[in-house]
């Protein structure tokens, strides 16, 4: 035993040596960092007290910096009249760029002494995206910011061509209107060192973080002595529900078409676009039989609501990364997925089988229809309220909720085989009347009638496909070839955060040249590498040990991160990650604790 203890105090104090190590490689690079003042826009602001002018500077063009730098002004005793931002922009790839200026006060932005933007408390949509073709070189920019009152937001962001998303602006491409009287040779190696010294200094951070974390965990596991959660065995892992594979392998080819979607944009391959309709018929399937399985327990209701509560707020995890540029929750992917959980909750205690919801799939569709032709009392009142229910943007509840009622449609004729391609052949054959006869257009978020006949056609032919595959006939001889995809599906969760991940820092992203061939490889390269970390995920998720020291390192990344704690050179885009990867961990291994009070 003892030995045993001497071997964990080692692992302690080895790690204990890689924090202070990487916290003092991580401060010296912080202070090299420093010595680049000339990559730093340059402010100058008026104050309400006097009109005499203040200058300083700030790094980087998020709402981050700006609100460090007010609050620097605040410390002094000042509050800021008007703020004026002004440096310049090097740009390496001559390309038509868009500009979003993103502010809840009046904001103005011009570039090389023409306004190209501006965002206002009255008018939020005035000119807020605006393209722009820059060449090669360096591009002056000013921003004129009035705060007026606390709480003031001011962010700006970026995307080339076709991109899809909005990103920040790299801090590294800012530099001071000094910088102008340097060649574009001298900026590129300031910006060259800048990078290097960047990017040491991320990593002895992060591990700085990783070895605190390994620490946590040592010590939990030390002298835990299941002590914590008493009605939980803490040694080995905690069985899972018996699950359907045709279930787990249709989700994780949803997992690839998301992949697929979020790469391409659907400018190459639209099939991609069906994967979050394919994804929320899975789930729906799921949660049919869950709610099967645990009816007769006692708490059952009270479950359902905790992790439909948790699920809603905590998917704002997911919303900023997605949505950088967005600051409340709004409905999206996760969103979506909680209040359909609901509804399939309530709609269930009006029928003796809870299978028969499933009959009333096509009504989201249909109230969905309604809205689009503004016949819904009420359309107008309460729009943010609204939007969670009904739109043509993001994932209200009615019509994406559809799917997930379809699924436990689908779920009630599963064991019968002929019904299943019976409905996949009707559902075929409407598609191809909506398509080709009546020639309406496949528009993913106006949910046209087109979409809805050809994803529902497509969840039920992927799932009729593996209900085939997953007899006995073929179980044997393809499981190994549908093992990743068994893995992603009952992983959905943790793989919806991982793919960001992928996606931002690893995959390929362009698509010139061969899109089709380029669009399939970056797909599966992203794809391969989501499974590989998954798979160790679903070896571990089950370890109730790891619970507390994960819950630790979320409330630690979310106290410096919102506490405003790291330094403004923090690639966010990898915090807020990790931010999410520990919620999706965190919240299907609550799920597992809380089974146990179903009783």
């Amino acid at each position: 035993m003892w030995d045993s203890i001497r071997k964990k105090w080692f692992v302690e104090i080895l790690f204990l040596m890689f924090i202070l190590f990487g916290l003092i490689i991580g401060f010296r690079q912080e202070k090299k960092l420093k010595s680049f003042p000339i990559q730093r826009s340059q402010v100058i602001f008026s104050t309400v007290e006097e009109e005499q002018t203040h200058s300083t500077s700030v790094l980087g063009l998020e709402n981050r910096a700006f609100e460090t730098l007010l609050k620097r002004i605040n410390k002094r005793g000042l509050v800021p009249k008007n703020l004026w931002i002004s440096g310049i922009i090097l740009i390496e790839e001559p390309a038509t760029y868009f500009f979003s200026l993103n502010a809840n006060r009046s904001a103005f932005l011009s570039m090389d002494g023409n306004e190209i933007s501006r965002s206002s408390i009255f008018e939020k949509e005035l000119n807020r995206i605006v393209p722009l073709f820059l060449e090669r070189g360096i591009h002056a920019f000013r921003i004129q910011f009035t705060p007026s009152t606390q709480g003031a937001y001011l962010h700006l962001l970026w995307k080339r061509g076709i991109q899809r998303d909005f990103q920040n602006i790299p801090s590294d491409v800012v530099f001071a209107p000094d910088a102008a009287d340097l060649t574009l040779e001298e900026l590129t190696k300031i910006q060259s060192n800048t990078k290097t010294i960047g990017f040491w200094k991320n990593n002895a951070f992060l591990l700085a973080l990783i070895s605190l974390f390994v620490c946590i965990f040592f010590l939990l596991r030390l002298f835990r002595g299941g002590k914590l959660f008493p009605a939980i065995q803490w040694e080995g892992k905690q069985p899972l529900l018996a699950r359907l594979t045709e279930i787990d392998k249709t989700k994780g080819l949803a997992g690839l078409l998301m992949i697929m979607a979020h790469i391409d944009g659907a400018r190459v391959f639209p099939f991609g676009t069906f994967g979050a309709a394919v994804f929320f018929f899975c789930s729906g399937m799921n949660t049919i039989i869950f709610m099967e399985r645990v009816k007769e327990k006692r708490n059952y209701n009270l479950y359902f609501l905790f992790f439909v509560f948790l699920l809603f707020f905590g998917g704002f995890t997911q919303i900023v990364i997605a949505h950088p540029e967005i600051r409340r929750i709004i409905p999206e992917f996760l969103q979506m997925s909680a209040l359909s959980i609901l509804l399939i909750l309530i709609l269930s205690k009006l029928f003796k089988n809870p299978r028969f919801v499933g009959f009333l799939f096509p009504f989201p569709f249909i109230f969905h229809l309604i809205f689009q032709k503004g016949l819904l009392p009420l359309q107008n009142t309460w729009p943010d309220f609204m939007s969670f229910l009904f739109g043509s943007a993001a994932f209200p509840l009615f019509p994406w909720s559809g799917f997930f009622l379809f699924g436990v449609f689908m779920h009630y004729f599963s064991r019968k085989k002929g019904h299943l391609f019976l409905i996949t052949f009707l559902l075929g054959t409407l598609s191809v009347f909506s398509v080709f006869v009546f020639k309406i257009s496949v528009d993913k978020f106006n949910m046209t009638l087109s979409y809805v006949c050809l994803c529902l056609f497509v969840c039920s032919a992927l799932f009729s496909m593996f209900s085939l595959f997953s007899s006995e006939r073929f179980e044997n001889r393809l499981r190994g070839f549908f093992f990743p995809l068994e893995v992603v599906g009952r992983n959905s969760l943790m793989f919806l955060y991982v793919h960001y991940f992928v996606l931002q820092f690893i995959a390929i992203k362009s698509l010139s040249g061969y899109p089709v061939i380029m669009l399939l490889l970056a797909t599966l390269l992203s794809y391969g590498l989501c499974s590989l970390f998954v798979f160790y995920y679903d070896r571990i998720k089950g370890d109730m040990s790891l619970f507390m020291p994960t819950l630790f390192f979320f409330i630690l990344v979310l106290v410096l991160h919102y506490g405003g704690y790291l330094s403004v050179m923090t690639d966010l885009r990898l915090v807020k990650i990790l931010i999410g990867i520990s919620f999706a961990f965190l919240y299907v291994q609550l799920r597992q604790i809380l089974r146990v009070f179903l009783k």
